[in-house]
This record gives structure tokens, C-alpha cells and sequence, in this order.
């Protein structure tokens, strides 16, 4: 298990979800909330994400 995140559709922050979100939405039927569905649904994948930069970023380490 790990953790995702997802980047808001302003770009000034991010949702952060369990890597099983799929697994919940799908066998448990669980619905995320609108504004998170919405970020997802934005996620322009030809753009670099380096997710342990971001999450270094957002702990305050410094590298």
C-alpha cells in the first residue's frame, strides 16, 4: 500500500489518497468527492510529476 497524489486543478495543492482508492471506488462503491474526482480527471499526463520531489516540498525537507 502507498500513497498517490493528485494535483488540484489550480495547481496550488494536492489531494493525497491510498494507492487502493481504485479498489475502494470499484468493490465498496465508495464515491471520492467532486472536487477530487475533478483533479484526476484534469491530470494532464504528458507533464512531469516527480511525486517525492512535490512530497519532499510539502514536508519541508530540504535537498
Amino acid at each position: 500500500m502507498s500513497e498517490i497524489l493528485v494535483p488540484d486543478i489550480n495547481g496550488n495543492s494536492y489531494f493525497a489518497s491510498p494507492s487502493m482508492i481504485y479498489h475502494y471506488v470499484v468493490t465498496h462503491r465508495y464515491l471520492p468527492p467532486k472536487s477530487f474526482i475533478e483533479a484526476v480527471m484534469n491530470v494532464d499526463l504528458s507533464m512531469k510529476f516527480l511525486a517525492e520531489d512535490i512530497f519532499d516540498n510539502l514536508l519541508g525537507a530540504r535537498t
